[in-house]
């Protein structure tokens, strides 16, 4: 009666890790299926090490460079075959990644329920690879963990069932917290000048275009005149800055080009940063922990709170190429602005404890007390205003009469009709999770 745990990607395991020592804490049987989307050392193997994560019961191997198509194609039809050898109640999986996607398609496949963490996440760009994946995995799951508010109800909106929709905020908060004494401790060792910049790219669509990727470039080189540029290259953005001959233009005395980082030397070079520069999700949610201004290299960004907040701000790169001088000085304002850490207590992506959330509920489920639905049912839309998404916008929820944005007697509006104010905005994603704490973890909607 035990549940499987599918990962493959070092977000992957610093995110699993707090609901695995749950799991433990709480007697819940359970395996881990490694399959190797991340299949060198310093991307993978030294983060189980570096958090004491237990080792995985399955090794995929998946590894090499091979596309996606048939990274994907392997993982179904090898995670079919731990379904079919070690039978679990269910599959457990997180985020948006391949391994997630291959996750989702093996357990219906093999007519197991799929619960999937990170749930509802959306950026509202299907031409990003990873809202492909974390969306077919919604449609497939039967339970759903959202890290968020807006989460929780993008998932009501496209039909999931709210019996089945948990609100446990993110696992990134809890390994950060729990992780803290030795980040502070190993930030001691940050030898970096003070006033220095982590920049972290590695996303498709930034590096495998070489004009794109050369903004980048000039981007960092123009930052370099002003601020020290930490930079943990990916190996998949170093191939490309080779392949394209642009790692040289790096070469300059005030960027500094390291190897990926473990965990914890990644989080203390983050926490003694003055700013973050990043293409990834994960980034942008860990740097708002830290209270960090955020410069997010994308057009659209499934972290919608980290802006809201003011932390973070959205640039894509292509509009840099012909208005780099006029865009540098807003972005070093923004890097330059006095942030602190959100309050936990209210804070919109969690309160430290996910994971502690997530296990009861897996708990519960293993002692079928919580009985999972293989179909998700539709919720009544017959109150809720549905409006197009425009130029990538989300959803906002709020109350008809009142005009606030409120989690019961709700509908639905794209926020640039609705004349939503910014402080209701704020007001609304926001999430008192002691009060919160009860009632299957979940809000309740009136449709």
């Amino acid at each position: 009666m035990h549940i499987l745990i599918i990962i493959g990607t070092r977000p992957e395991i610093t995110k699993v890790a707090p609901v695995v020592f749950e799991l433990e804490r709480k007697g819940i049987p359970y395996n881990i299926v490694w399959t190797g989307q991340h299949y060198d050392y310093e991307m993978s193997k030294v983060f189980f090490e570096e958090i004491n994560l237990p080792e995985p019961n399955v090794y995929l191997n998946l590894g090499g460079d091979i596309e996606v198509l048939d990274k994907v194609a392997f993982m179904i039809r090898s995670i079919r075959d731990v379904i079919r050898r070690i039978k679990p109640i269910a599959v457990y999986s997180l985020g948006d990644t391949a391994t997630t996607l291959a996750s989702a398609l093996a357990s219906v496949y093999e007519e197991l329920p799929f619960i999937h963490d990170e749930a509802g996440m959306r950026s509202f760009d299907m031409f990003m690879v990873e809202e492909v994946n974390r969306k077919v995995a919604d449609v497939l799951a039967s339970v759903h963990f959202a890290p968020t508010k807006l989460a929780y109800y993008n998932l009501l909106r496209e039909g999931a069932s709210k019996d089945m929709v948990y609100l446990t905020g993110s696992t990134a908060v809890d390994m950060l917290i729990s992780t803290m004494p030795l980040i502070k401790q190993k930030s001691l060792e940050i030898y970096y000048n003070r006033d220095y910049i982590l920049v972290t790219i590695h996303r498709r669509e930034n590096i495998l275009h070489l004009p794109r990727l050369r903004i980048i470039v000039n981007f960092i080189k123009k930052l370099a005149e002003k601020y020290t540029i930490v930079f943990p290259i990916h190996p998949h953005t170093r191939k490309k800055l080779q392949e394209y001959g642009l790692l040289s233009m790096l070469n300059e005395d005030k960027i500094v080009l390291s190897r990926p980082m473990s965990y914890i030397q990644f989080m203390s070079t983050m926490y003694n940063s003055k700013s973050v520069i990043t293409d990834s999700g994960g980034v942008q949610e860990e740097a708002f922990i830290f209270g960090k201004p955020t410069i997010t290299l994308r057009k659209t960004t499934e972290w919608p709170e980290t802006i809201i907040l003011g932390y973070n701000t959205l640039i894509d790169p292509d509009i840099l190429k012909d208005s780099l001088e006029g865009y540098v000085q807003k972005i070093l304002n923004h890097i330059e602005k006095s942030t602190f850490p959100p309050d936990l207590v209210t804070c919109p992506i969690g309160d430290g404890h996910a994971s502690s959330r997530i296990a009861k509920t897996l708990k519960l489920f293993a002692e079928g007390v919580i009985k999972i639905k293989q179909i998700n049912v539709k919720i009544d839309l017959t109150n809720l205003y549905y409006m197009s998404v425009l130029k990538n916008r989300g959803f906002i929820y709020f109350n008809k009469e009142t005009g606030l944005p409120t989690p019961k007697d709700s509908i639905c509006v794209e926020r640039g009709r609705s004349g939503l104010s910014q402080e209701k905005l704020v007001e609304f994603i926001k999430v008192d999770w002691e009060t919160n704490s009860e009632s299957n973890f979940s809000y309740g909607l009136n449709a």
